[in-house]
């Protein structure tokens, strides 16, 4: 996102525009409001299955990426005066954990007339709607000085009604972060959990107009 490139921002400000008060995210979003890259409706591919060719093996995967136990640490770091952060750091670690369970990612499958869509607006809102779920909260992508992007997104309403897979998860509070792999010659991007997008767990394909 070219866009955002020359700002200064660190895992620790991520964490902190989720954690803050109104006023200081109200604040952030007007002094570096731009379209992110990824704006639009995306659509998760529900075929694609993790790079993680090994079930047995994709959940430990996840938990030894370095990159992501060093992004996981800082957030700790950043967020132990706020016991709203730490539960959302348990529930990041849990999403890392679980990047790799092919067997929820079948669940999905069975039901493949069912569409799960992700729409990131430009002033950082993301609704996304799967099977008779739908959820709202916010997010922030920015670029590192190396490796892939970063998106945070926390989760701060969810109508508790079945998703795709069946399941019917209040998912108000929850958060996750991923690495991003953005291919816009192919109108797609994955989420990974390393910086150089080895291992990616979800991959979306954008909707045009």
């Amino acid at each position: 996102m070219e866009s955002l490139s020359f700002i200064p921002l660190t895992v620790a400000s991520v964490l902190s525009s989720f954690t803050g008060t109104n006023g200081t995210v109200e604040e952030a979003v007007i002094s570096t409001h731009t379209s992110p890259e990824i704006a639009g409706l995306w659509e998760l591919d529900l075929q694609a299955t993790p790079d993680f060719a090994d079930t047995k093996d994709s959940a430990a995967k996840a938990g030894q990426s370095k990159e992501m136990q060093d992004l996981l640490a800082a957030i700790k770091e950043s967020s132990r005066a706020s016991q709203a952060a730490d539960d959302a750091l348990a529930k990041a670690q849990s999403q890392a954990a679980a990047a790799g369970d092919v067997q929820a990612r079948q669940d999905l499958l069975a039901k493949d007339s069912c569409r799960e869509r992700y729409n990131f607006g430009a002033d950082s809102a993301l609704i996304t709607t799967s099977g008779a779920e739908w959820t709202y909260g916010k997010y922030v992508y920015q670029h590192q000085e190396e490796g892939l992007p970063i998106i945070a997104i926390t989760t701060t309403y969810d109508n508790n009604e079945p998703d795709c897979s069946g399941r019917q998860v209040d998912q108000k509070g929850e958060a996750i972060i991923a690495f991003v792999d953005y291919q816009p010659e192919q109108s797609k991007m994955r989420w990974c959990i390393d910086k150089d997008g080895d291992n990616c767990f979800m991959t979306f394909h954008q909707l045009r107009p």
